[in-house]
Parts: structure tokens; C-alpha cells; sequence
């Protein structure tokens, strides 16, 4: 087959010096005429610079579409010479340039719903009786005209049968009843589109498409499925289709620009081959670095962007085509056709029988194909996709064979009508043919169906054909069709989804090869390692705005771009949820997470164990102040009677190391679990047995201010702090604390709280300060009294060498005054377990304060210096000379 391919093709090329009637073959009579809309040629200049409806005439031949319309015509030849399909009728068909603009096409159009035998139009009202001068329409290919033309044939419920218009709108079987396409739906390739770019983890692309129908309908349902897919649109471009207008140029410049800004490394491309090759001209010639360029079939095969110079320099092209069978027998007769063009007795015989079809004298205009030879189309014939061509002929031939009632040959010969039939007419249908069959009526033939005449047996065959008349929408919903074996069916959007097959520009010495990778049918498959992409390990290139996050991360939205973000770990106390993968939920507050977390934990309580080390060892402090404040008081009260003891206090002094044990003791209420009532207590329980201690300071103070600066006084003042009457004034300083603590549990004691803030995995049980007045008023009381026994005792001095007991009255009060103002700094700021050891630590700090300065020293004395416990010693302690009167 091959070398008579070539045989052809050197014939051709030789012969191709004079003109050929190639352009006759584009009509031909039958009982049914088929009309076909393909783009012969392109380029139909200036359109808006037209001023009178002339003819618009395309000034270059498209290859393409010229090989489109001969599959056209190889199909109906082959069902002509089928004696299966239509036995007994012949098909005729009546194919017209488009120009791939929709001004052109709508001439063909309009002719083609020209009644039969005439060149005009009828208006009617109603068009059921209507014989158009077609039966169906094979084409055009591009959507942009499918949707001018759509609607004419619609209105008359023409067959239409589209083999490349894949916009979703034609998918509107009400808007469009009679449309069909032999090609998927451009919501398929979208989907295949949207799979490869995950595959690969693309998901930082650009999208360009035409400005037409296709182009902008394929770029808004991509970026509509993209944004469902995880995958970021940088950018939406549209090349003009208009190329030769100044401001295409400009904005084909303008969206080079938007790529380099966006620093994609994929583009993904819905255009048509004259819109891709300016594009990819103006890439190289700006110097746009290399990318992957992801297309569809509509510039993928055809020659035009293949053939700028440098093509290969744009990186790695890749993209999906329609799954489409070979059609056997075709190129060959492409061959055998474009041999027979060169012989005139073929050349008057197809003349003749094209003004058959048009006696009106209108042309196709297709002057170029007059002069092209078979190497012309021959690189176009080798990759064009003429199934979808086949397959639509076969569609409406097929329709045809249950319309007419083919079940047994010959088929009758009767005109369609295409509107919409009984429920029943199934049944008439086949009747009726029988009748036609047994009545031996005779009917005409194409192309001119002659008017009846007046004849009885004329009458009667109107009647029955009326009768009969079916229209072609019906069977093609209904039922499937084979073209070489292969079983089509429509779906419900009157589309054919054969799926896809993913290709690769494989260049080798210049030379490119459409390399299969892959295909897509109900998933996606691709072969990765026959794929050879741009960059130096020839590895898949990276275009990434955003990673994949993994679980326990969020998206974080970064810049302009709404889908586009960084992966950012969830902070602690949040968790990830795959119901919001924008953002981190919080957990709730009696739960706790950690950084990066899917999931909440329960917290756990945190308040002052016993058991732990820090708690032992403060229980340890608290067991030696206590047995300190024990041995002091066992110490003094073997020595009550002694002149130390006497001056130090005496029974009082008892009383006051009982209450500083109180004080250690108390340490307790600060460790464990908290709650309101134990919170309420501590303050109390604390200030009560402060204030018992100072409050024999407070006499004693009182008794050496009588004796050191008051002289005169004491036989009056000094019987009211010594002696039993000095318990007065204790009982009275208790009393006032009492007060104070009442007031303390009136406005407010001390509560406790659950913190969740203070610890990141735990809730602090701590007691919470109410009123800070109350916590003033009755920690205040002593400092007061702390105050009046330093003002009492300061200046105090002794004479001689003899015990100067106001001295430890007075730096016990400092002590006192020293940790308490520590004290209060850390307990009104610290918020977490450690403000129960600050508590604790003041008050053991404060009890080993006052017995480290004022009783241990006595003590000490006691048992050290015996000698010193003496009247001499202490019967001067806190006297003075007094001063003598000045006069």
C-alpha cells in the first residue's frame, strides 16, 4: 500500500502544474442530499472593512479541512456502495466553505434550508409539511459557527452532527434539539486536564485560550474545575482571533509578559493552530523561557505551529486527542481521487453532475482546490482525525435506514421531513413502506424531487408519504450505530465520548513525532517514562504555589492569589480538621493539642501535689520553722521566771510563738486541690496569727515607748501594758483582725478558679483574688501594727552593757516588711502553680524572720549564756536617763 502511496504522490506532484476539478467533487446528486460545512480555506481578511454584502472569499487553502470534507465524501461513497445500509437510494451531499467565520458560514446555511428545488425560503407558520433542500448537515467544526448555525437548523429540526465543536453550551438540547457532535464534550477533556496536572502535582498554572466560543468556553470550565482540584490559575489570557489587528500584537505581548511574571512553568492552551502559532512565535521571539505546554487537538496536530522556526525551543508539549480509529481504505482514496482530477473525462462528468445538485448556478468557492496536488495535503492526511467525519455520516445514514424501514431491501425511497413523529409511528412507518413497495409507485430521485402531477397514483403516494414522513431526530436518540465495527451510541447531550489519548512532541533530528503516553477513558493512565520533558534530568519541572499540606497543617493564603498558599503548622491549642483546610480550629478549653495536631487531648489538673519534690521540701521547711517556734516556747516557758523571759514578754511571748506555729502549720492550706471554702480560709487563718504575734509586739512596743520617751506617763499608761491588763490589748488587736476578716468574707473572699490560659496542657486550679480591698484592709491591719512597733522601737538605745531589747522588735518588723514586699510584687503577677509556693514561702519566710531575729537570739542566751540571765543584765534594758528639764 505504501509504495502505491508514493506512486500517487509522485504523480500528483507532477501533474499538479495544471488546474484539476478537485473543486467539482464537492457535490453530487442522490435521493438525499447531506450538506456539509468545512473550512477549505482561511484568512478572510478585513471583515469590518466591508462595506457592501459581497462575497467573502478565504484566502488561503486549509489542508485539514479539505481532507475533512473528502472523508465526508469517502463515507457516502462507501454507504452508497453499501448493499446493507441503504440499499436502493443513493446519498447525494452539497459541502460549503466556511472560512472558519461565521458570516461565511451562514450562506450555506441559509441555502441549505432553501425549499427543495427552489432558492428561497418559505415563511410559513408552520413548517410541518416543509421539504428542505437537505435531509441533514455534517459539520462545521469549530463551535464558534456550530452556535450561529445551530440555531437556524434547530428551527426546522435539521440534523446537525458536528465532528469537532465541543463547547458545553451545544450540550443544551433545548436550546439546540438537533445539534449532535461525534466528539466529547470540552467538559471531558477538562477533566482529563485537571487529572494529568495532579498527576504531575502541577498545581501553579496558566491558562490562554482564543478569543471565540472554544477558547473562552474551555478556559472558564477549566478554571472552574481546576479551583474544585487544588490547583491555582495564576493567570487567564485570550489571544484575539483577529491576529491582524495592531492591538492583537500588543496583547499577545502582554500575556508573554503576564507568564514571566507569574513564573508558571505550565501553560495550558484552548486555542485553535493560528491562534497557538502567533502565540508560540511571539514566545520564541521574546525569549520566554522553556515550559510545558499542555493542548488539545485543535493545534496539537496541525501543521501551522510545527512549522515555526524554532519550535522546539518552547519546551515540552503534551496533550490530549481524541480516541478515533483508523479508517481504513481512506488515504488511498485520497490518492486515487487526486489522480482522477487529472483526467477531463472524470473532470465533465463531475461538473455535470455538481450542476445537478445547484441548477441555480451557486458555487462552493473553493478556488484553491483547483490547485493543490496530494504532496500539498499529504502531511495533513497523515495525522488529520477523519473519524469523527465518518463516524457523523454514518450517524445520519443510519437514521436514515430505521426512518425509511430498511428491514428489507430495497429501501423505499420517500422524503424526510425532520420533525418530531408519533408515539406509533414506528409501526405506520413500516406499513406504509410495504404499501409503497406493493403499490410499485414510482418516486423520484435527486436532485430535483419533481412536483406531482395529477395523476391518481401521484395523489395516492402524497397521501401515503405524508403519512410516512419521519424525522431523523427520533432514531438518532434513540438507537446506536456502527462504523467499522465500532458500536456509537449519542448520550443524553447528543455527544459521543470516545475519551482520549494523552500525545508527546517527541523530536528527534528535527523531526517530530506525535508519541503516545497515555489515555484517558474512565481514569487517566500515563506512561511517565516515555515522556522526556525539558529540563537537564529530563525529570517533570516543578510548578508548585502551593505544597500538598500535610496533616496538622493549614493553608495559609499568600499574595493575590485567593487559591494560592504555604503549608503552616497548626500553633498549639488548635487542631486540623479535613472539614476546613484554610484554617486551624481551636480547641475547646478543657482540652489541649500540640503543635501540628489532628486531634484535642483532654487536660489534665495542675494545682500543689503533695507528693511532688518541690511540696516535700517546703513541708521539710515548714516541719523546722514549726519546730522551731516548739522549741523556743518550751524553751522559754522552763524559763518563764527568768528576768530574759519576763522582759521578753513572759506569758505573752508563749502566746506569740503559738501563733507563729499557727503560722508554719498553716503552710498546709496552700497545698492540695483547691476549692472556695479552702481559699476563703488561707487569708484569714494567715493574717489572724500574724496578728497575734505582733500584737504582744505591739505591747511591748507601746511599753518601751512609756519607759524611754514618756516618762511621765508610766505610773499612769505603764499598768496598761504590763501585767494581765497588756492581754487586754492583745485580746483587743484579735478582735480588730476579726473585723477585718469579716468585712474580708462580706466583700468578697478569695474563690477558686480553673485557669486555661497560664498552662499550655493543663488546667490551674487556683484561688482567685475577689476583692482586693478586703485583701488590703486585712493584711494592712498588721502592717500596721508592724509600723507602730518599728516607730516605737528604732531609736531606742540601752546603757551600758545591757541587753537592748527593742533592737528585735525591730528588725523582726523589718524582716516582715521586707518579705511581704517581695511578696506582694510576685503574688499579684504570677498566675501559675507558683503563686501557692510564693504564698507558702512568704509565710515560712516571715515565721523564721521573727524567730531568727527576736527568739533565737534568747535562746541562745539562755542556753549558752546563762551568766546573762540576770536582773543586771535585763533590769536596764529598756530604760534610759531621762533628759533634764531645761529650766
Amino acid at each position: 500500500m505504501v509504495p502505491k502511496l508514493l506512486l500517487c504522490l509522485s504523480f500528483a506532484y507532477t501533474a499538479a502544474l495544471k488546474p484539476t476539478c478537485l473543486s467539482a467533487q464537492f457535490r453530487k446528486p442522490g435521493d438525499y442530499i447531506l450538506g456539509g460545512l468545512f473550512p477549505f480555506g482561511m484568512d478572510a481578511g478585513n471583515l469590518t472593512a466591508r462595506s457592501e454584502p459581497t462575497l467573502v472569499v478565504c484566502e488561503r487553502l486549509f489542508a485539514e479541512g479539505l481532507i475533512w470534507a473528502l472523508g465526508m465524501k469517502f463515507a457516502i461513497d462507501q454507504i452508497n456502495n453499501s448493499t446493507s445500509l441503504l440499499p436502493g437510494v443513493t446519498l447525494g451531499y452539497d459541502m460549503w466553505d466556511t472560512c472558519s467565520e461565521p458570516l461565511v458560514a451562514l450562506q450555506p446555511a441559509l441555502l441549505f434550508l432553501t425549499q427543495n428545488g427552489t432558492a428561497g425560503i418559505g415563511v410559513l407558520c408552520n413548517y410541518t409539511d416543509y421539504q428542505p433542500r437537505v435531509t441533514a448537515v455534517i459539520g462545521p467544526h469549530s463551535s464558534d459557527l456550530c452556535l450561529v448555525t445551530a440555531k437556524l437548523f434547530s428551527s426546522f429540526l435539521i440534523p446537525q452532527v458536528s465532528y469537532g465543536a465541543s463547547s458545553e453550551r451545544l450540550g443544551n438540547t433545548e436550546s439546540f434539539p438537533s445539534f449532535y457532535r461525534t466528539v466529547p464534550s470540552d467538559t471531558s477533556l477538562v477533566e482529563a486536564v485537571v487529572l494529568l496536572l495532579n498527576e504531575f502535582g502541577w498545581n501553579w498554572v496558566g491558562s490562554i485560550g482564543s478569543d471565540n466560543e472554544y477558547g473562552r468556553g474551555a478556559q472558564g470550565l477549566f478554571v472552574s474545575v481546576a479551583g474544585n482540584h487544588n490547583i491555582c490559575v495564576a493567570f487567564e489570557g485570550l489571544i484575539p482571533t483577529d491576529l491582524a489587528d495592531p492591538n492583537a500584537q500588543k496583547q499577545l505581548e502582554d500575556t508573554i509578559k503576564t507568564i514571566n511574571k507569574t513564573k508558571v512553568n505550565i501553560i495550558v492552551l484552548f486555542t485553535f493552530s493560528q491562534a497557538a502559532q502567533a502565540l508560540l512565535e511571539h514566545s520564541i521571539r521574546m525569549g520566554l523561557s522553556e515550559k510545558v505546554w499542555i493542548g488539545t487537538e485543535t493545534w496539537l496536530l496541525s501543521d501551522i505551529p510545527t512549522s515555526i522556526p524554532n519550535i522546539q525551543s518552547i519546551g515540552t508539549v503534551l496533550g490530549f486527542i481524541m480516541k478515533a480509529g483508523t479508517v481504513p481504505g481512506f488515504q488511498k482514496y485520497v490518492a486515487d481521487l487526486f489522480t482522477s482530477v487529472q483526467q477531463d473525462e472524470f473532470c465533465q462528468e463531475s461538473r455535470k453532475s455538481s450542476r445537478l445538485v445547484a441548477p441555480d448556478g451557486t458555487d462552493t468557492h473553493c478556488e484553491q482546490c483547483d490547485h493543490v496536488s496530494l504532496a500539498d495535503v499529504s502531511s495533513a492526511l497523515s495525522h488529520s482525525r477523519i473519524q469523527p467525519v465518518y463516524a457523523a455520516v454514518y450517524s445520519v445514514a443510519a437514521a436514515l435506514h430505521r426512518a425509511l424501514g430498511c428491514a428489507r431491501p430495497p429501501c423505499p425511497r420517500a422524503p424526510i421531513r425532520p420533525w418530531q413523529v408519533r408515539k406509533d409511528q414506528g409501526k405506520k412507518q413500516q406499513f406504509l413502506a410495504q404499501s409503497l413497495r406493493s403499490a410499485h409507485i414510482p418516486l423520484c430521485r435527486a436532485p430535483a424531487n419533481r412536483a406531482w402531477n395529477n395523476r391518481a397514483e401521484d395523489n395516492r403516494a402524497r397521501r401515503l408519504l405524508a403519512a410516512i414522513l419521519d424525522h431523523l431526530l427520533h432514531f438518532m436518540n434513540s438507537f446506536p450505530f456502527e462504523v467499522n465495527g465500532q458500536r456509537f451510541r449519542f448520550d443524553q447531550s447528543h455527544s459521543i465520548n470516545t475519551g482520549y489519548k494523552l500525545i508527546f512532541w517527541s523530536w528527534k533530528n528535527s523531526t517530530l513525532t506525535y508519541q503516545p503516553v497515555g489515555d484517558y477513558g474512565d481514569s487517566l493512565y500515563i506512561n511517565k517514562s516515555q515522556i522526556q520533558f525539558h529540563t537537564a534530568d529530563q525529570k517533570e519541572p516543578t510548578s508548585e504555589c502551593f505544597r500538598h499540606c500535610e496533616p496538622g497543617q493549614f493553608r495559609q493564603l499568600k499574595g493575590s492569589q485567593l487559591c494560592c498558599y504555604d503549608c503552616t503548622d497548626c500553633p498549639e491549642n488548635t487542631f486540623w480538621s479535613t472539614e476546613d483546610s484554610s484554617s486551624c480550629t481551636r480547641c475547646p478549653q478543657h482540652q489541649w493539642a500540640p503543635a501540628r495536631s489532628t486531634r484535642c487531648h483532654d487536660r489534665g489538673h495542675r494545682y500543689l501535689f503533695w507528693n511532688e519534690p518541690l511540696t516535700v521540701a517546703l513541708l521539710l521547711l515548714m516541719s523546722l520553722t514549726a519546730s522551731l517556734s516548739c522549741g523556743a516556747a518550751a524553751l522559754f516557758y522552763k524559763n518563764l521566771d527568768t528576768p530574759l523571759v519576763q522582759v521578753s514578754g513572759g506569758k505573752r511571748s508563749l502566746f506569740a510563738l503559738f501563733s507563729l506555729l499557727l503560722l508554719s502549720l498553716s503552710c498546709c492550706l496552700y497545698i492540695g486541690k483547691p476549692s472556695n471554702q479552702l481559699c476563703a480560709i488561707q487569708q484569714m487563718v494567715c493574717a489572724l496569727c500574724l496578728n497575734g504575734c505582733f500584737s504582744t509586739f505591739f505591747v511591748k512596743s507601746l511599753e518601751i515607748a512609756l519607759v524611754t520617751e514618756f516618762p511621765r506617763c508610766v505610773p499612769t499608761f505603764l499598768p496598761w501594758v504590763t501585767q494581765r491588763r497588756a492581754w487586754l490589748l492583745v485580746a483587743l488587736c484579735l478582735l480588730t483582725q476579726g473585723l477585718f476578716c469579716f468585712f474580708y468574707l462580706h466583700l468578697g473572699p478569695d474563690y477558686s478558679v480553673s485557669d486555661y490560659t497560664s498552662l499550655p496542657t493543663e488546667v490551674l486550679l487556683v484561688c482567685h483574688t475577689r476583692s482586693w480591698v478586703a485583701f488590703a484592709l486585712m493584711h494592712g491591719y498588721n502592717g500596721c501594727l508592724a509600723l507602730v512597733c518599728l516607730l516605737c522601737t528604732f531609736m531606742v538605745q540601752t546603757v551600758g552593757k545591757t541587753y537592748n531589747i527593742a533592737r528585735g522588735i525591730t528588725f523582726a518588723v523589718l524582716s516582715y516588711f521586707i518579705i511581704w514586699i517581695f511578696f506582694v510584687a510576685f503574688f499579684a503577677t504570677l498566675k501559675t502553680v507558683l503563686r501557692s509556693v510564693t504564698q507558702i514561702g512568704t509565710i515560712l519566710a516571715t515565721s523564721l524572720g521573727i524567730s531568727g531575729i527576736y527568739y533565737i537570739p534568747k535562746c541562745y542566751i539562755i542556753l549558752f549564756k546563762p551568766d546573762l540571765n540576770t536582773v543586771d543584765y535585763f533590769q536596764h534594758s529598756i530604760k534610759e536617763e531621762p533628759e533634764k528639764d531645761s529650766q
